[in-house]
């Protein structure tokens, strides 16, 4: 699995255009990104909680074990951010 700082940027921009479409004339999200947002993300939280180190080829890419670590807590954190803003989106 790799994913670089751009997908989720790209990633965020869509739910951010995603929410303003929502938010703006309808009162309701289709189940699937219900499903995406409550079991999905969390998922991929949760497996990425648990990378301890790196690999051999990340190592060759530039990273050292502290910046990688860095990096994918950055990720967690981001995606957690996105969580609670589609959380308090079904509140508006």
């Amino acid at each position: 699995m790799k994913y670089g700082a751009h997908v989720i940027v790209r990633m965020k921009e869509s739910f951010e255009k995603f929410f303003e479409y929502f938010c703006s004339d309808e009162d309701y999200y289709p189940k699937k990104f219900v499903v995406y947002f409550m079991r999905e993300i969390p998922s991929i939280i949760n497996i990425l909680s648990h990378f301890k180190g790196c690999t051999e080829e990340v190592l060759m890419r530039g990273y050292t074990e502290e910046t990688y670590l860095n990096m994918i807590e950055e990720r967690i954190e981001q995606l957690k951010k996105l969580c609670n803003e589609f959380v308090y989106s079904l509140g508006k």
